[in-house]
Order: C-alpha cells, then sequence, then structure tokens
C-alpha cells in the first residue's frame, strides 16, 4: 500500500519547475521536493505542527547525542578489553 493518499494537479509559474530541478539533491525526486515544501510551509502557518516539528528535532538531536556517547563507551570497553588482555598477559 502506497504512503501517498491524496493526489492533486498542480500549476505553476513557468520556470517553476526548472528552478526546482536545480536545487534537487543528487537523485531526489521532484514530487519530493514538492512534498517537503508543502509540508515546511504547513508547519510556518500551524503552530501545533510547528511545535511537533521543533519536538521531533530536539528528539533527533538528544538521539544523535546519545549514538555518539554509545560510541565513545564502545570504543572506552575495546580498550579496557585490550587493557584486560595485555595485564593478563603480563600476570601470567
Amino acid at each position: 500500500m502506497s504512503k501517498i493518499a491524496e493526489v492533486t494537479p498542480a500549476r505553476f509559474p513557468a520556470g517553476t519547475l526548472a528552478r526546482i530541478d536545480k536545487v534537487l539533491n543528487k537523485g531526489e525526486p521532484r514530487s519530493d521536493f514538492i512534498r517537503k515544501a508543502v509540508e515546511n510551509e504547513i508547519g510556518n502557518r500551524d503552530p501545533m505542527w510547528l511545535e511537533c516539528i521543533q519536538r521531533i528535532d530536539v528528539l533527533s538531536f538528544k538521539a544523535r547525542q546519545t549514538e555518539r556517547r554509545i560510541e565513545q563507551l564502545n570504543i572506552e570497553i575495546e580498550w579496557l578489553k585490550l587493557e584486560v588482555a595485555r595485564l593478563t598477559t603480563e600476570a601470567a
């Protein structure tokens, strides 16, 4: 089942699609760009939606911080394993 449930034709001033195409990321479909632009505009006009987006941004930031901390801890764990192995070898 497709995530896209609603379809509407849109008319743009001449040259708009070419301008969009110039700023697309490599491999990014134009339709994804337009959907994101619409969501951004809704967010600009709907305070509740904007609050949700801001909360998502905060949670995403916290998730990235947590991921970085986990990476740091994994490095520390690997170092400790090596240190234990070294000390065990020295003690033997």
